[in-house]
């Protein structure tokens, strides 16, 4: 058996653990492949329509049937590749025996599987970008120096895109944080037509929450901590389960990206707040692979691996088309709270 070939490969993608990825697996939570370089999706739109009034001797009143909408989008293709020198192979790995253990064939595929597991990372992570796009504004703009700039917008309503400053903002006087929420979480019901579920909060969103005294009087942690718990939130990467309060489940995130110029941005700006839940049907979608070596079919992942004759260093490749979409793009709200 080759263990390079792409057969093998391909099985270490379905048998390796995934980063772990709280939007996506919160909001997006539906993984799709397309077996086309497009991917196609359908927003339903209706309509809280009464049926017409009418004398039970005079005909049926016609109604028009519930409108959708059919959007065709061609994500974006993310390949890394990386190079790995022969001489690698020669050498110890982290955490061998001292003197090492391992043979050179077997260094090289951990190699390998470490780089792809590295590659999937910054896939996974380019995705949890996607998901804090559509979340916040309801748009994804795509743009990279080897990538034609992309603005794909879903079409949310602007009413669940909220900014509070000034006198309205969470920590002035008189504002009343979980009245903001329960106030939100009508407008998704009214204009999504589903509930809000899940509540996410950046670190210092949190701590303005936080410091009312209503939310600390009705907060039910679930967990036998102490009353100060928002601090336990602020050392964990990804989202942090802190609560809930009625129907709604409380959760802070923290999670950071390096973008093109080299500086470390966060996922979520400061004071960042996500309503929304299953209703979304937030789905993370996939076309298909354009590469011979694939059988040009939907996978969510490609890896493949190849040596040129000259220099002769192995490359390590891994391929996906991924873009995340929310259906129901008006069952989450954002709002920036300060």
């Amino acid at each position: 058996m080759d263990i390079f070939s792409t057969n093998v490969l391909a099985k270490v993608v379905e048998l390796m653990n995934r980063p772990s990825s709280f939007l996506l697996d919160t909001y997006f939570p539906s993984v799709q492949v397309h077996a086309t370089e497009e991917i196609n999706f359908d927003v339903v739109t209706t309509a809280r329509r009464l049926a017409p009034l009418v004398s039970a001797v005079v005909e049926g009143q016609i109604v028009q049937e519930t409108g959708m909408v059919a959007k065709s989008v061609k994500p974006a293709y993310v390949k890394p590749r990386t190079p790995l020198a022969p001489s690698g192979a020669l050498k110890r790995m982290a955490g061998e025996q001292i003197g090492g253990t391992l043979s050179p064939a077997d260094r090289q595929m951990a190699r390998i599987a470490a780089t792809i597991a590295d590659h999937i990372g910054q896939i996974t992570r380019r995705k949890e970008w996607m998901a804090a796009s559509a979340l916040r504004t309801g748009a994804i703009t795509l743009s990279g120096d080897k990538f034609p700039t992309q603005n794909i917008d879903f079409g949310r309503n602007a009413a669940l895109s909220v900014t509070l400053a000034g006198a309205t903002a969470w920590g002035a006087a008189g504002v009343n944080p979980l009245a903001n929420l329960r106030a939100w979480a009508l407008l998704v019901l009214k204009n999504g037509g589903v509930g809000v579920t899940d509540i996410t909060m950046d670190a210092d969103a949190w701590e303005l929450f936080f410091a009312s005294t209503e939310v600390q009087a009705q907060l039910n942690y679930r967990r036998d901590v102490a009353a100060n718990f928002s601090s336990n939130s602020q050392s964990n990467v990804g989202g942090v389960y802190q609560g809930s309060i009625g129907n709604f489940n409380f959760y802070t995130y923290a999670e950071w990206y390096v973008d093109d110029a080299g500086a470390t941005q966060p996922m979520l700006p400061n004071k960042t707040v996500i309503l929304g839940g299953a209703g979304l049907e937030g789905i993370q979608a996939h076309g298909a692979i354009l590469d011979d070596a694939a059988g040009l079919i939907a996978m969510e992942y490609f890896p493949k691996s190849w040596v040129p004759q000259d220099p002769a260093v192995r490359q390590v490749l891994t391929q996906s088309a991924p873009l995340v979409v929310p259906c129901n793009v008006n069952g989450c709200l954002a709002a920036t709270v300060a």
